[in-house]
């Protein structure tokens, strides 16, 4: 097999492993963390009793790792992003407001994903949210100002650039961080879902490719 027709064949196998999966083929990848209970004092460090001492999220240890800091591990993810990842975070009952709906700044937490800060939420202000994506800064705010007391529910819907993502989820995974200020005692029943579209990497043609790649690199080497 000449070089030339190598290298002819390797790309038209190259052209159709990866061109007829297009976006328009792409994968709905779907994954979900989610905990039962309340992942403040649960994880309390002190072992003080619930609502005691008004830090238990700012006090959290888990396993082992960095004072209140939570993270939850998104798992089963594919490379070959091709769309914004859309995610959603609800929690049942989080205590990040004060008595009457106003925002108390002592109660706050930041959220990165990996290692891709998104800012700090529920701080009294929507700059840090509105500086990385407009839905998200919209969501909290709306969430600060139904609060009717303490403590109330979280709902928010935001996505971030697949451009971000893609670097995040090469190993299949991905971990959202919370990492609390003092004054925030609640936290309970958390769900966090990643919603995007992949291209997936069709196993035959790969395969192909690989060996017909192997195929011309030895028939250099002989020729050579």
């Amino acid at each position: 097999m000449t070089k030339a027709l190598c290298t002819g064949l390797s790309a038209l196998i190259l052209s159709l492993t990866f061109g007829a999966f297009s976006a328009a083929n792409a994968v709905t990848v779907t994954s979900t963390y989610s905990y039962v209970g309340d992942i403040c004092d649960d994880f309390d460090a002190d072992g003080g009793a619930t609502g005691a001492d008004f830090n238990d999220c700012n006090e959290i240890v888990q396993d082992g790792g960095a004072t209140g800091l939570f993270g939850m591990e998104l798992l089963g993810l594919r490379a070959h992003i091709v769309s914004d990842a859309l995610f959603t975070l609800s929690v049942q009952v989080a205590d990040l407001f004060s008595v009457g709906g106003g925002n108390n700044p002592n109660e706050a937490f930041g959220f990165s994903l990996d290692n891709v800060f998104l800012g700090n939420l529920f701080d009294d202000s929507t700059a840090d949210e509105a500086a990385i994506n407009g839905s998200l800064a919209a969501s909290v705010q709306a969430n600060i100002d139904a609060s009717p007391k303490s403590d109330s529910a979280i709902d928010l819907s935001f996505s971030v650039a697949a451009a971000d993502i893609a670097p995040i989820i090469q190993d299949g995974r991905m971990t959202a961080w919370f990492d609390f200020s003092g004054d925030v005692n609640s936290m309970r029943n958390i769900a966090l879902t990643v919603n995007y579209a992949a291209i997936p990497l069709p196993a035959g043609g790969a395969l192909l490719l690989a060996g017909l790649l192997g195929l011309g690199a030895v028939r250099r080497r002989k020729t050579a």
